[in-house]
């Protein structure tokens, strides 16, 4: 009778293990059980893959100090016995806050954590169920990025508009009252108008072309462009003279529309907040173009010279000119290095340089 009664109950222990392990081998989180002295007696593979391991070996039978970072596991012995003793039955997740486990190559995340005391093997026994949110953390942390970067661009967007509008306003009601103006000055006023509302234009299309880069969805080509003749259109455009010096062969392999793009915002920023004496220089370099728009103005305070290409970053004022708002430099760097190239800022000889490369055709 005692041999039947041992391998009744045997097979009732193995029967008992296998549907355990049943169910942990479809759960999504890992799952660990540990008996009264702290060995785990049951692990499921989610748990071994989540911090790292090989098998289930390499836990079974061990402690789970092994899994706690070193400064908290003095805390964890009491936690265990506290909770084995106490009448809860079972702690949820979202009655814990977030903890830290550790991985088997040292790698610290984040992990939220259900506890509940079972029966296992007819002895009484700790289960926790172990959820990594390393990955939920991040979404959150982006979503909160972004959250943020909304709220900084409906600033900017609203100051940088804020000036354009009110000069088209202001001269669309001195032509509507038409006081006596003279025809040399409502032609200038109209060339104004007109160029505030390139202005606005070209920051529409910033926005717009940063949207894109944002989703995924902006797209850059690679054809033979001359690049002096980007330079030149550029200028014609926005109205402005400024010397152009060219060396050598400067085809480039590159997007003649961001290219441009690029340009207007450093021609633009070199007339806001530069000094009055603009230059451009075009120049080949082994495998690559190099196109220097720099001006007279005063270098950039030294905490902004790499800032400058965050978005939203607002420069420090110079001379009593307003820095720029964050929005054309961030979005050039991002265009230049899509094409393969870079923008970048020195102050040099007495002159404010932003030197955009683009690879060389041929």
């Amino acid at each position: 009778i005692g041999g039947l009664l041992y391998r009744e109950t045997g097979s009732l222990i193995r029967s008992e293990a296998a549907r355990w392990d049943a169910l942990f081998s479809l759960a999504p989180n890992g799952i660990v059980v540990v008996d009264t002295d702290g060995n785990i007696v049951m692990v499921n593979d989610r748990f071994v893959e989540m911090f790292g391991l090989e098998s289930r070996s390499d836990v079974l039978g061990g402690t789970l100090d092994r899994f706690i970072p070193e400064r908290f596991r003095h805390k964890h012995p009491k936690l265990v016995r506290d909770f084995a003793v106490s009448e809860e039955h079972q702690r949820r997740m979202e009655k814990r806050p977030l903890l830290h486990g550790v991985r088997a190559n040292g790698e610290e995340f984040r992990i939220e954590i259900s506890i509940a005391n079972v029966s296992f093997d007819g002895q009484q026994a700790l289960m926790a169920i172990v959820r990594d949110v390393t990955e939920r953390l991040e979404n959150l942390r982006r979503l909160e990025e972004m959250a943020e970067s909304r709220l900084q661009l409906l600033a900017s967007v609203s100051h940088e508009v804020r000036t354009p509008l009110t000069a088209i306003l202001g001269f669309a009601e001195l032509l509507k009252e038409d006081t006596g103006l003279s025809s040399e000055e409502r032609d200038a006023m109209m060339k104004d108008i007109a160029s505030e509302a390139s202005d606005m234009a070209n920051l529409v299309e910033d926005l717009l072309v940063g949207a894109q880069a944002e989703l995924g969805e902006l797209e850059v080509i690679q054809v033979p462009v001359n690049l002096e003749d980007q330079v030149r259109h550029v200028l014609e455009s926005l109205r402005v003279t400024a010397p152009v010096e060219v060396k050598g062969n400067v085809v480039g392999n590159t997007d003649p529309g961001r290219v441009r793009q690029i340009l207007r915002n450093l021609v633009t920023n070199a007339q806001r907040y530069g000094g009055a004496d603009l230059r451009i220089e075009i120049g080949r370099h082994d495998e690559t173009i190099t196109i220097a728009v720099s001006d007279n103005g005063p270098p950039l305070p030294e905490d902004d010279q790499e800032r400058i290409f965050e978005r939203f970053h607002v420069a420090q004022p110079q001379q009593g000119k307003p820095g720029p708002i964050g929005i054309g430099l961030p979005l050039s760097r991002d265009l230049a290095r899509r094409m393969g190239g870079d923008l970048t800022y020195r102050h040099a000889g007495g002159r404010t340089i932003f030197e955009l490369t683009v690879p060389a055709y041929g």
